[in-house]
């Protein structure tokens, strides 16, 4: 928060009234239990003023002069001390005469707009407060101008972060501490202040986070400091740790000023917060971006001429150099499912992954961790059922089968694979595996990849979107034939997002159908009626013998 311009004198009197309001108090202070005979300062009363001192300064620099207060404490626990010595300062009105505005709302779009522009543009319309201020510490100054039809906003939420509403919310999470949710870009861009605090559709709270970068070039600057100073919050009243990442382009100024600020962000979220750092993300993809084309030097000289090796050399080493608890955090680059398509990885003059693997291994050894994104959603080989193009059960069973013991569940299958793969390069079993993203679409994606797709309505249905997501909470993480299963799993993703050209929908939360509104959506994508029961299995494997067995006859005796 910001410090309000008071003079030494005035500061003084002020820690001299605390001093003897604390020495006259007990540990713990009240508000007015009721509003019969309470007033809460309004700015331009000499207890405002008091008051925001103390909330913003005194208690950072002097915390034992407020007894049973914090730096989270509303204003009215602060005035609630300082009236017993502060004579302007009379007792507050209870907590319940508050309302913090919700989404949809003037006030709310009011204070976001304050927050993420005006704040900066005139600072001196909001005394006392920054773009690293809460939402309600906004408000509050909205509310006491009488602007936008703010109300007094409750006390600061000591749980920042929401919980999306459904009739469906018993859904059990199975090894909580080793999954994790992606921060989209849509999220993390405009909805930052409303990160979801528990799994959808669970009662689990989220434990980990991958954060894509610490922000996109061209998006605003003041944007940037408000969403980083609700994510720091967020993480640390939560305790979540955070798989932050940094880009690795063809810009290399773009790449280091995203660098710097994702330096700036892990200090700000420190290293008990981090789960790892992750340089690169499908950097194995970047040549068939459109944009590269017009940089025909780019993908020789990040492969062939060594310049991703070196960069993330140097982006490590500057990572140690923040001190010892950085230098032990956990260190990756982030790979597209396309990288196993080679033998052990890719190894062309477009991606030269098994070389930097190997490279990467070498010299950091088991703290380089091996992360791969996984869809199974993506696979170009589904077919429908033949020959009932209409129908594909079989597909939908194999894409989103989490059985270990199932030899056709892809997922399961994949990560097996890639098991083996990490052992050619490192002959070891036992190296960390992370699986950056893994989800599924409902609606369609505007890019169609399979015939699946296509043909059978049923693959991207919500029902489909509903088992594979409850499969995920059930999945033990466990081996499959014998090997070792991944070490952490991150969902794709909080809300839907656009991927460059393509709209995907992997979305958990109800993304409505007005864009512009997509943070003021509360609903979890998934109700009750979207999950399968038993009775609903999409795939069972005698009825499918017999259906194919019909099916064979029928077009023996047409064809033949």
């Amino acid at each position: 928060m910001g410090r309000l311009n008071m003079s030494p004198s005035t500061r003084h009197h002020l820690a001299a009234l605390a001093l003897a309001a604390a020495a006259s108090t007990a540990t713990s202070v009240a508000v007015a239990a009721d509003d019969a005979a309470c007033h809460t300062a309004h700015e331009g009363e000499a207890c405002y003023d008091a008051v925001q001192w103390a909330l913003t300064v005194g208690i950072l620099e002097h915390p034992d002069w407020y007894p049973g207060l914090s730096s989270q404490s509303s204003f009215e626990d602060f005035q609630a001390l300082l009236q017993r010595t502060v004579s302007d300062c009379q007792t507050p009105c209870p907590a319940t005469n508050c309302e913090t505005a919700a989404p949809g709302s003037d006030c709310y779009a009011a204070v976001r707009f304050a927050r993420s522009q005006e704040v900066f543009s005139h600072p001196d319309w909001y005394p006392g407060v920054s773009a690293n201020s809460s939402f309600e510490d906004f408000q509050r100054v909205l509310f006491n101008k009488n602007q936008s039809n703010c109300s007094n906003p409750c006390p600061a939420r000591e749980n920042p972060g929401f919980q999306c509403t459904s009739d469906e919310l018993d859904l059990k999470v199975v090894k909580p501490a080793q999954k994790g949710l992606n921060l989209d870009d849509s999220s993390f861009h405009w909805c930052h202040e409303d990160i979801p605090s528990v799994w959808p559709n669970t009662k689990e709270p989220v434990g980990s986070l991958r954060l894509f970068h610490s922000w996109e070039i061209d998006w605003d600057e003041g944007g940037r400091t408000v969403a980083r100073a609700d994510l720091v919050r967020y993480v640390q009243r939560h305790n979540v740790k955070v798989l932050v990442g940094s880009a690795v382009t063809c810009n290399q100024t773009d790449d280091d000023l995203d660098w710097n600020r994702t330096l700036e962000l892990i200090q700000m979220l420190g290293p008990n917060n981090i789960l790892g750092v992750a340089v690169g993300n499908e950097v194995d993809l970047l040549y068939t971006q459109e944009y590269v084309k017009s940089t025909p030097e780019c993908i020789p000289e990040l492969w062939a001429g060594g310049r991703y090796w070196r960069v993330l050399q140097e982006r490590f080493q500057q990572l140690d150099n923040l001190g010892p608890a950085y230098s032990k955090l956990p260190i990756t680059t982030v790979w597209s499912p396309a990288v196993v398509g080679g033998d052990p990885f890719v190894e062309t003059e477009n991606a030269m992954a098994t070389s930097l693997m190997r490279n990467a291994s070498a010299l950091y050894g088991q703290r380089w961790v091996w992360s791969i994104n996984y869809y199974s959603y993506w696979n170009a080989w589904a077919f429908p059922d033949f020959p009932f193009f209409w129908r594909c059960g079989r597909a939908i069973h194999r894409a989103t089968c989490w059985n270990a013991e199932d030899m056709e569940c892809e997922v399961m299958q994949g990560f097996k694979g890639t098991r083996q793969k990490i052992k050619q390069i490192t002959n070891r079993d036992d190296d960390i595996f992370w699986v950056s993203e893994i989800g599924w679409s409902s609606p369609r994606t505007s890019h169609v990849q399979s015939m699946v797709m296509r043909l059978c309505s049923d693959f991207t249905s919500k029902q489909t979107f509903a088992k594979f997501y409850e499969d995920f909470l059930n999945y033990d993480l466990g081996a499959v034939e014998g090997v070792r299963g991944p070490d952490h799993i991150f969902y794709f993703s909080m809300r839907d997002a656009r991927q460059f050209t393509t709209e995907e929908h992997f979305g958990l939360l109800d993304a409505g159908s007005d864009p512009k509104k997509l943070c003021d959506m509360r609903d979890c994508k998934l109700k009750r009626a979207d999950f399968p029961t038993k009775e609903d299995s999409f795939f069972n494997p005698a009825q499918e013998l017999l259906w194919n067995a019909n099916a064979n006859a029928s077009f023996t005796s047409i064809f033949m």
